[in-house]
């Protein structure tokens, strides 16, 4: 996998070029013939993608120099022997020269479909970083540090130079395990407790906490350089006696109240995230039925509208603070900026499967890539979830009158 951020997405959010291609398919995790069938797909969105080339007009050197590097990643066999469950690539060219050339491998499942605009379509990538898209696991015991990013989909180990291996390598004390011997009793799910053998009583007890803290304290150094101060949610994976000790240690302001209990060093990844998940989806929920009852408010006044052309005008003048959009949500065709106004070249429906840049264009996910490029907040979230049984629903910054919405 690789890791997307919300950092990646703002830079994204900010590219214009003479011309953006962005692509995005299913994979297979698996090699043998799901590899093959991998890459049938990707010379065939290809082959989709220089037609859209001709439709915008781009002459055949930019032709040429947009497909160029992906058509030798056609033929990366490494590349394509390490997939995820979704391929996302974009390819910005500027002035004749590419200048923008990114591949992100992700826990998600893409649609297959190509666009060429002027501006990287981010919209298939949102759900990775925003609403339930992301959190992080940190399972931790004196001999093992581990650092996941997750989505609803799974976990993914994130290596970072400044994280300590274990306790002994945090502190630097070679001696360590002459004056202390550390192990877990007991051999229950939770992970068993954990004790420490030595002279010295309530000294010892006492030698014990400060080294934790001191632990917990780099391990936080870290994660502070790694994550920063925090927004997306944190979930300590460790026996049940450490959690309030790296809680007191920890600067991340958005660490769960309640822990994966137990000694992690044995767990896998997906262990982790069958254990973690369930946490993180719960307060995520919860956070989201009260949003929702506020956005159920503002639709019946000028800070809320679920008609998607009045908020596509309104996602040009920045108004859009918070965008609900059903999961299922499609409308055949696309957004003029200029006119403020989404074309429609079909009927409205359900997502299908065709990718041209014309007929089966999502323009919903036009509206998403203009919110979030004025700073706005995307939340994909299930059809019963919005109001009026409508495809999407916004959440105003300010006061949006109807005129100058539908203007």
């Amino acid at each position: 996998m690789d890791r997307f951020t919300r950092k990646e997405l703002d830079k994204l959010l900010a590219y214009r070029g003479d011309v953006v291609l962005t692509i995005t398919m299913p994979t297979h995790r698996t090699g043998g013939p799901e590899l093959r069938e991998d890459r049938i797909r990707f010379k065939n969105l290809l082959n989709e993608a220089q037609g859209q080339l001709e439709e915008f007009n781009a002459d055949e050197s930019v032709q040429k120099t947009t497909l160029r590097p992906l058509v030798e990643l056609q033929d990366d066999e490494n590349f394509w022997e390490h997939q995820g469950d979704g391929l996302v690539a974009f390819v910005g060219v500027k002035s004749g020269e590419a200048d923008l050339f990114a591949t992100y491998r992700m826990p998600v499942e893409f649609e297959s479909r190509c666009v060429v605009d002027h501006r990287p379509d981010v919209a298939p990538l949102v759900q990775v970083v925003q609403g339930d898209g992301r959190y992080f696991v940190l399972a931790v015991s004196p001999n093992r540090v581990r650092l996941f990013e997750g989505s609803r989909f799974g976990l993914t180990e994130i290596e970072h130079a400044a994280m300590p291996e274990n306790l002994v390598e945090a502190l630097r004390i070679d001696e360590y395990k002459e004056h202390l011997q550390f192990h877990s009793v007991g051999a229950d799910s939770s992970g068993g407790d954990a004790i420490y053998h030595g002279q010295g009583g309530s000294d010892l007890d006492r030698r014990k906490a400060t080294e934790l803290t001191s632990y917990f304290r780099r391990i936080d150094d870290a994660l502070a350089e790694a994550l920063g101060t925090g927004e997306a949610p944190l979930v300590f994976a460790g026996v049940e006696y450490l959690y309030p000790i790296f809680k007191e240690a920890t600067r991340y302001s958005a660490l769960l109240d309640e822990p994966v209990a137990g000694n992690p060093d044995d767990l896998s990844a997906q262990d982790l995230f069958e254990k973690a998940w369930p946490l993180v989806h719960q307060q995520y929920r919860t956070g989201l039925d009260e949003k929702l009852e506020r956005l159920s408010k503002a639709v019946t006044t000028d800070l809320g509208e679920t008609d998607p052309d009045k908020v596509f005008a309104s996602s040009l003048d920045g108004a859009v603070e918070t965008l609900y959009v059903s999961k299922k949500a499609w409308i055949s065709g696309q957004a003029d900026d200029s006119n403020r106004v989404l074309i429609r070249t079909g009927e409205a429906g359900e997502a299908g499967t065709s990718s041209s840049r014309g007929e089966h264009r999502n323009a919903i996910e036009d509206i998403v890539n203009r919110v979030l490029q004025y700073g706005g907040t995307v939340y994909y979230v299930e059809p019963e979830d919005l109001p009026e049984s409508s495809e999407l629903a916004a959440q105003y910054r300010y006061p949006v009158a109807e005129q100058v919405a539908s203007s």
